[in-house]
């Protein structure tokens, strides 16, 4: 048993499952390496688990975690990603995007120096560092470049709209082997004991068929939207329940003005179903804690006040140091120096610092403060790690990939949630790569998608 999972009987058939569906898409893209580099990426919890786990429990007896999977996975996609720059490589693309390109050579330089000259952190977390960063980067010039061609734009189409139908698929057979809900396990993207992409997954394949159809949504993509969101909900994501409708909105109303009476009757219906649904569903969210108990709004209103802040209503005071928002509070205090010294603030603690053993994961006096690691966000996690100038460099960087948005209402949306993710959650859009590369799909999009139209793959 691993946190509450038989690892013979439940986790091993998941993924052999997802090894099936993995050659499957293997074969069907066998003539692209960057199709299937796309592939293996959203694939990542299939090797993640297969080392991390199976592996390491089979071979070692359990007895020291490796990070065996996820370690090699990261530096052969790492290797991948360098492969197919060479391959698409243009100089043109570039000079076009010079400042993502100069933002990104800036951050990259001041945080390696930090991590290796000041900190030493270890190579393992280079290299996730380096993946998580690499790739995206390498995959925006790529794709840059790749997405000019319509009929690239229609194969890098057809393949994230079958990933997307994937993960869909992938949660009705988790609910099968587990009937309950398990944070990990997030379709074929996460491994077991991460389900970040709960939240975020729903979000992303929203946007994705949004920018394909004009929010003109068909049956069939809201199914794949409605098995995105059962990934959520097995994940026990709350937040999904209330971010999900507000983006629905936006997209319907702000970006593409879906104002005829019947689509605004359909949003001003839908919204509320979506909000009732979630609170029934996700135990956390009502009084019984269990799926489908009552429906309690204040209930989960101050559940989740208290839960963020530390405070049992709105009118209470924020708890410095409890959940994500009392954590971001007390990160502010860090920076202004009345917890810290000048160089914990310039340099930050080191990304060693974080990979500890499970009995300090609710250690407040190790999280200068803060109730448990599961409350330091994304933003606090690049401050902590590599300190206050990382994170400014960071930041940037983003802007300038996210600048690149065609559509300037859709680009205010996707800088919205793309920094509620950084700040307030913990930043998986950006960490998990493949959903990072998704993003970068979205972002460069501009051209209307020919349905029936089967070119042979070209990339």
């Amino acid at each position: 048993m691993l946190h509450g999972i038989d690892i013979t009987y439940q986790l091993l058939p998941y993924n052999l499952f997802l090894l099936f569906a993995y050659l499957w898409f293997v074969w069907t893209y066998r003539k692209s390496s960057l199709l299937l580099f796309i592939t293996t990426l959203f694939f990542a919890g299939l090797f993640i688990d297969f080392g991390d786990i199976l592996l390491y429990n089979i071979f070692f007896g359990g007895t020291k975690h490796l990070r065996l999977g996820r370690s090699v996975f990261e530096f052969l996609t790492l290797m991948w990603v360098f492969v197919l720059f060479k391959k698409y490589y243009s100089s043109k693309i570039l000079k076009n995007n010079a400042i993502v390109v100069i933002s990104f050579v800036i951050y990259l330089l001041w945080t390696l120096a930090v991590s290796i000259f000041v900190h030493f952190d270890s190579t393992t977390l280079l290299i996730t560092k380096l993946n998580r960063d690499f790739v995206p980067f390498f995959m925006f010039i790529v794709l840059s470049f790749l997405m000019q061609f319509k009929v690239n734009l229609e194969v890098l189409y057809s393949l994230f709209y079958r990933l997307l139908i994937a993960q869909g698929i992938f949660s009705i057979l988790k609910f099968i082997l587990l009937m309950n809900i398990h944070e990990g396990m997030v379709g074929s993207l996460t491994g077991l004991t991460n389900g970040a992409p709960g939240t975020t997954l729903p979000l992303l394949g929203l946007l994705f068929i949004a920018i394909i159809t004009k929010m003109k949504i068909s049956f069939q993509n809201t199914l794949i939207i409605l098995g995105l969101l059962f990934a959520g909900f097995l994940a026990g994501k709350r937040a999904v329940w209330v971010l999900f409708p507000i983006l629905f909105f936006l997209l319907s109303v702000y970006v593409y003005r879906q104002m005829f009476i019947r689509k605004l009757l359909l949003v001003s219906l839908l919204i509320p179903l979506i909000i009732y649904l979630g609170f029934r569903l996700i135990p956390s969210l009502n009084p019984e804690e269990r799926i489908w108990g009552s429906f309690n709004p204040n209930y989960a209103w101050n559940y989740g006040i208290e839960y963020s802040a530390g405070t049992e209503s709105n009118y209470g005071k924020i708890q410095k140091g409890y959940g994500r928002i009392g954590a971001l509070t007390l990160g502010l205090d860090h920076v202004l120096g009345q917890s810290s010294t000048f160089n914990e603030v310039l340099f930050g603690h080191g990304m060693n610092y974080f990979n500890v053993a499970s009995e300090l994961y609710y250690d407040s006096s190790y999280w200068f403060g803060i109730d448990g690691m599961g409350s330091i966000t994304g933003i606090l996690y690049s401050y902590f790690s590599l300190g206050f100038i990382s994170v400014l460099f960071y930041i940037l960087y983003l802007f300038s990939i996210l600048s690149q948005t065609r559509l300037i209402r859709l680009k205010h949306v996707i800088f919205l949630f793309v920094f509620i993710d950084y700040i307030f959650y913990n930043t998986s859009i950006l960490n998990i790569t493949g959903l990072f590369v998704l993003l970068i799909f979205i972002i460069l999009y501009k051209a209307p998608i020919a349905h029936n139209n089967r070119k042979k793959i070209t990339l």
